[in-house]
This record gives C-alpha cells, structure tokens and sequence, in this order.
C-alpha cells in the first residue's frame, strides 16, 4: 500500500515505502520476499517500487546508484519508512560473505557481480569504521589471502550495519535466527491477507542448495576474527551482544597468541 505524508529529508510530499535491510548474506532478502508474498504483501527483492514493500541490502545505503541497476531511490521521491533491520550471527555471515558478497540462485554464476557489490560497498564503509580497518578497493585485497576475504568480511558486516544504525535510528530490529514472521509484519505496518498460514517462522539464512554447495566454507571462529584483525573482531562482538546474541556471552573469545 501506499502511505503519503513522511518525513525526512525527501520531504512531507515524499511517497513512503516500507524497507526491509540489513547486510548482504545475512538478511535473507529473497526468502522475505517470498514470506511476505505467502502473507499476501506486495514486496520486491532489490528494487524499490510504489506500493510494495522493498526488501534489500543495496537500500540500506543512501546512493546514486545501485548495483542491480535500479535509479528510482536515488531519483528522489521516496522514504523509507517504517524500516526493519534484520540482523545475521556475525560468525555465520562473515562465513559467507568472505566466499560471496551478493548470492544468487542462478548456478555457477551466482557470484558474477560479486566485484561490483564490493566496489559500491567501497563508498560507505570507511566513514563507519576505524581507520586502518578497511582498504578501500576490493581489488586490493588478495583473493588467495583467506585472512583478507576474513578482514574484509568483518569490515563489511560491522559497517554496513552501523551505516544502517545511522541512517534509520528508529529502524525495528529482528535477528534472522529467531524471526517472528508475524511480527515482521507487524513491524511493517501491514496486515496478512485473512486465512494465510503463519507458519514456518524459521527461515533459512539463505537458499538451501547454497548451504549445501558450501558447507564447510562458511565457518568462521572468534580466533580467526582475532587473528584477522583484533580492534575489529572487539567491536563485532560488542555489536552482537548488544543484538542479543548471547551465546557470544557465553564463551569470549581467547587473546590472540
């Protein structure tokens, strides 16, 4: 549906589009999508259109462009608002973006873009972080170096959320793992077409032959954060205990040696 009326810095006259974000490999944007559709809600995966909810980590940021090659955001118009962040286990998703940045479904080549992702990540993360802490460039990491996709990946996910902290202060925050379809709704301001099931509220963090296809390749553990860069890997964990990540509580990570 369609709410005029919003505030901010598009103005009263902006049209306001509900938005659901969080970081690349941790809010699993096409399987919301496909949750909300299930519930009768208008919703796109990647794009942002009147009269849908947008589900997307590319809207998180505030840019002239976009990876996918949608320009309607940037072309003014638009509020997002209300805003979900959905948050993933930092371990889990610094796991996956380490080996991919953007999934996709689409086979071989579900990781064509993945430079691109990295280069448009490259215009926001630096004013998140503390210097030193990222190099600016994808390219300047090595691809044979695993510490650098670990430092790159961590990077990424304390950025980008913080970014995302920023820039929608009064977002509603929902972790992955634990996510009540029902109050995502909720949260967005819809209701559930009448008569559609509620169940299933335990999403997959993202699609199933993915997790197969790289089993074993998105474990990462506090040591090796430690190893790749300690200031970062301190302030991740402060993050995810500030996001009710308890376990993470429940066994620190060691100095490193």
């Amino acid at each position: 549906r369609q709410v005029r009326g919003a505030e901010g810095r598009r103005g009263a006259d902006a049209l306001r589009i509900p938005l659901v974000t969080g970081s690349a490999r941790g809010g699993a944007t096409r399987s919301v999508t496909q949750l909300l559709h299930a519930r009768g809600i208008s919703a796109v995966h990647e794009d942002v259109r009147g009269g849908h909810v947008s589900v997307s980590w590319l809207h998180a940021a505030n840019a002239r462009w976009y990876p996918s090659g949608n320009t309607e955001a940037a072309a003014g118009g638009y509020a997002f608002a209300p805003v979900v962040q959905l948050v993933r286990h930092p371990l889990r998703a610094i796991g996956a973006t380490r080996h991919c940045l953007n999934a996709t479904t689409s086979g071989s080549e579900h990781c064509a873009d993945n430079e691109e992702n990295w280069q448009f990540v490259d215009a926001f993360l630096p004013q998140y972080l503390p210097v030193g802490a990222y190099l600016q460039g994808g390219s300047k990491f090595s691809t044979k170096d695993p510490l650098d996709a670990v430092r790159r990946s961590m990077a990424y996910w304390l950025g980008w959320n913080r970014m995302i902290e920023a820039r929608f202060p009064h977002a509603s925050r929902m972790r992955l793992e634990s996510m009540d379809p029902q109050r995502l709704v909720q949260e967005l301001g819809m209701e559930a077409t009448p008569g559609i099931s509620e169940g299933g509220a335990v999403l997959a963090p993202v699609p199933v032959s993915l997790e197969q296809e790289w089993e074993g390749v998105l474990e990462v553990t506090w040591q090796d954060l430690l190893e790749a860069h300690p200031i970062v890997a301190d302030m991740i964990r402060r993050m995810a205990l500030r996001y009710g990540y308890e376990d993470i509580a429940l066994s620190p990570p060691s100095p490193p040696p």
